[in-house]
């Protein structure tokens, strides 16, 4: 097709059905062709990460490719696609997701919140279906946010811990953030932690009716915290991963005894834990058969390499590292189902 440039050749190299006369951007490589296959309007010579995944394609501001955010709550997920739109799938009882921007979302029992991408602000939707309180959010600008079943922590620019929505009925001492300043905040059903500065943990709620243990922190250095129905775990310095708390009929001793090894994520459902192996690959465990029957298949990990994992009711919910999205578990109301194009 030009005998003046020799990288130009009628030969399809890489039999993957596209020559270089024809376009292909690299005639080396079969993964990589001109057919947009998922018509997400990005070919993998354009930067699709996935060419499986109508909404993973690359980020408009050149961050990367792919799902941007993505979470699972009780009876619902939620994720922020490529392009900055909020989607969310499951129950949702007729409620909208809101149209603005957000720069993270959490999917909670039936509500969600996410943080406004301009202002930091937190902002929840579905909080009818429970109470109209649990949606009355702080003013300040947060930079991180835990949605559970009632109540929502954040963090704002200062680092200080902000909790809403434990209404007369429904408040367990889980909205009493402590003083001081934290790094991240993880909330539950009824109790809610926080790393502080230094890597302690401090944890509040557990209400004498509802304390298994799970406020209990063990002392030491933790770079991340996530809180369960009746247990809590952390990841240390070293990326070893420590358990606490657990009501024995619904935890046992399994969930409170995770895997060994370094990890750099975890997040904790009702009763089973997910965690982000240093090489990229998911463990989960805490998944009983008995007394209660709380496996519906969200410990079956996928294969795989990932970026995030986000744990709900029962089932998960991960971001892979070529950007598309994945959930698995128990699928009532269809929160596994990822939305398609």
């Amino acid at each position: 097709c030009d005998d003046n440039e020799a990288s130009l050749s009628p030969a399809d190299v890489d039999s993957d059905g596209v020559s270089s006369c024809d376009g292909d951007c690299d005639d080396e490589d079969a993964s990589l062709n001109l057919e947009d296959q998922d018509n997400d309007g990005f070919s993998t010579c354009d930067g699709d990460c996935s060419d499986e995944d109508g909404y993973a394609f690359p980020h408009e501001d050149g961050s990367g490719c792919g799902w941007r955010d993505l979470s699972a709550g009780q009876f619902n997920s939620c994720g922020i696609e490529s392009g900055g739109t909020t989607l969310c799938w499951g129950y949702h009882n007729g409620f909208e997701v809101p149209s603005e921007p957000f720069s993270q979302v959490d999917a909670g029992s039936l509500q969600s919140c996410g943080l406004e991408a301009s202002s930091g602000k937190a902002t929840c939707w579905g909080c009818q279906v429970v109470e109209d309180s649990i949606c009355e959010t702080p003013d300040e600008a947060m930079t991180q946010i835990s949605v559970a079943s009632w109540h929502s922590c954040a963090i704002d620019e200062d680092q200080a811990v902000h909790c809403w929505g434990c209404a007369p009925s429904i408040n367990f001492g889980q909205c009493s953030a402590p003083e001081g300043n934290f790094t991240q905040v993880s909330s539950s059903s009824y109790h809610s932690c926080a790393v502080g500065q230094s890597g302690a943990i401090q944890c509040w709620g557990c209400g004498s009716y509802f304390d298994y243990g799970q406020c209990d922190a063990p002392e030491g250095s933790f770079t991340q915290v996530t809180t369960g129905s009746s247990q809590s775990c952390a990841i240390d310095q070293d990326g070893a991963i420590h358990c606490w708390g657990g009501r024995d009929d619904l935890v046992g001793d399994p969930p409170l005894n995770p895997p060994e090894g370094v990890f750099t994520q975890l997040q904790s459902g009702q009763a089973h834990t997910c965690a982000l192996a240093d090489d990229k690959t998911i463990q989960c465990w805490g998944c009983l058969e008995e007394p209660h029957n709380y496996n519906s298949g969200q410990c079956d990990a996928p294969d795989g390499t990932f970026v995030s994992i986000s744990a709900g009711l029962n089932h998960n919910c991960a971001i892979s590292t070529d950007g598309s999205a994945h959930c698995w578990g128990g699928n009532g109301y269809d929160k596994t189902d990822v939305p398609v194009p």
